[in-house]
């Protein structure tokens, strides 16, 4: 759908979406904007309609773990880039970013140290 088409307030969402991964220096890859059934309501750069219902049902299983709770934000971390998911009541938000080059990814394991221990301050 042409943004012309759009309703102003998707209208001025994809504007703004377009802004920021046009920044110049800006590490942002893709956005995402996905309901709770996994309609995408916005996507652009790296994510593709398909992105909307796997971050949707990403999000929705990590609220089961502790459905007392806020929902929690999810980063997913590879080599290069990383996405972060978060939602706000039945929408959901995805961000892929490079990684910065003063990051190191492939050297942290998910308990923060290189040997998968964790790490006791001796260090």
């Amino acid at each position: 759908m042409a943004s012309t088409q759009l309703p102003p307030i998707e209208k001025a969402f994809d504007e703004s979406a377009q802004r920021l991964l046009e920044t110049p220096d800006s590490d942002l890859k893709g956005i995402l904007c996905t309901d709770d059934h996994g309609r995408p309501l916005h996507n652009s750069g790296s994510f593709s309609d398909n992105s909307a219902a796997v971050i949707s049902q990403l999000i929705q299983a990590s609220i089961l773990i502790h459905p007392n709770l806020r929902p929690p934000i999810i980063t997913l971390v590879g080599q290069q880039s990383r996405v972060v998911c978060a939602c706000n009541r039945n929408i959901f938000v995805a961000v892929h970013r490079d990684v910065p080059a003063s990051e190191s990814v492939s050297d942290v394991s998910p308990t923060g140290s290189d040997n998968g221990d964790v790490p006791d301050g001796s260090e």
